[in-house]
């Protein structure tokens, strides 16, 4: 709603009751001035309320400005204001007309629409990003899987020398931890989406801690590193936990 507010010579203001209401104010109980006006405006707002207003008499041309006012139990609204100045006979100032119009709950609706696009978007951004990530963990899983089965079927033969086995080995694990971290991604990615789920099952805690140790030993010992890894006495042999998360 817009109401009508007048600027006249002397500094003295004429409001329609609908900006009274507008800026909390009680009709009979204020002198409204453009002094009582600026006071009503948000601190960071006035000066571009003053130099709209000054631009417009300078130019003789009609000013349109949005500011936030402060009512007087602290809630903040935003307005639009236009106006345009009267000038006498000799060109000079004569009076202010113009409108205040209450744009809160317009600004307020436009950004819940921008972000709701913005918001709908993201989530088209992330079911394009999961069909990637599924269709990129089956490309790397195919071929992955080749070289476990062979690591495994080397290991199963019985005829490779210790130092043949330990590499052999080192390629399985790998493998394995490769694979682990394409579900890693996957879960990052259900994280993201909020599908993510915990899939507790019972977990040899031990043998899951000596695959940790020797999957990161072989770059321990590339970097020139010591690797040790200490087990509490009492550290139990199952627990039931998500292993992947563990």
């Amino acid at each position: 709603m817009e109401a009508e507010h007048r600027h006249l010579a002397a500094g003295r203001l004429e409001w329609s009751p609908e900006i009274y209401r507008i800026f909390g104010l009680d009709p009979a109980a204020i002198h409204v001035s453009y002094e009582a006006f600026l006071a009503a405006v948000h601190p960071d707002d006035r000066e571009g309320v003053r130099e709209a207003y000054q631009r417009s008499v300078a130019g003789r041309t009609p000013y349109e400005i949005e500011h936030r006012v402060v009512l007087p139990d602290g809630a903040v609204r935003l307005v639009r204001e236009r106006g345009q100045t009267q000038y006498d006979e000799d060109g000079r100032p004569l009076r202010t007309v113009g409108t205040v119009q209450d744009i809160t709950e317009q600004r307020l609706a436009r950004e819940a629409e921008h972000l709701a696009r913005e918001r709908d978007a993201a989530e088209a951004a992330n079911r394009a990003k999961s069909t990637f990530l599924a269709s990129m963990s089956h490309e790397i899983r195919t071929p992955m899987n080749a070289i476990l089965g062979f690591a495994q079927l080397l290991l199963a033969s019985g005829g490779l020398l210790p130092r043949q086995r330990e590499q052999v080995e080192a390629i399985r694990r790998g493998g394995e931890h490769l694979l682990g971290l394409i579900d890693d991604v996957l879960e990052m990615s259900k994280i993201e989406a909020g599908r993510s789920s915990v899939t507790p099952s019972e977990t040899d805690l031990l043998a899951l801690v000596s695959d940790v140790e020797a999957t990161f030993r072989l770059k321990s010992q590339e970097k020139g590193l010591a690797l040790e890894v200490v087990r509490a006495g009492d550290l139990p042999r199952f627990v039931v936990t998500d292993e992947r998360k563990l």
